[in-house]
């Protein structure tokens, strides 16, 4: 990620304000599942990278955006619980019950950043990582 953003940041400097960053995260960076651990590390990383870059390229115009969706119910997103139960013998709806799923219509919805803002985004319903 780093080595990415400093060779990107010649040009995004170039490009002046308005430029932007935009990272995906995942909502297992607040709220950690034991199978995903890792997972869950690397997007909290990737959250905390964001912050710091964001403010550090502020000044420049450049905004940087990282997005956390939150578990949704999707066909794709179903395939994947499937391959983790499937490889990991781990139940991952049992690990994720307490979460409450977002429709897939509701990511139409989600709040959008402003020109000017550096924050983080969560997306689905209120409560929902």
């Amino acid at each position: 990620m780093h080595t990415c953003t400093n060779a990107l940041l010649p040009a995004l400097r170039e490009a002046g304000a308005g430029s932007a960053i935009v990272n995906i995260s995942s909502g297992s960076a607040i709220l950690p599942g034991p199978p995903m651990a890792h997972h869950a590390a690397a997007k909290a990383a990737l959250d905390n990278y964001g912050k710091a870059l964001a403010a550090g390229l502020a000044p420049a115009g450049i905004r940087v955006t990282v997005i956390m969706p939150g578990n949704v119910l999707t066909p794709g997103a179903d395939e994947v619980r499937q391959s983790f139960d499937d490889a990991m013998g781990v139940e991952l709806a049992a690990v994720t019950a307490d979460i409450p799923p977002g429709a897939p219509e509701t990511l139409a919805t989600s709040p959008k950043p402003s020109p000017t803002s550096s924050r983080t985004e969560r997306s689905g319903s209120p409560g929902q990582a």
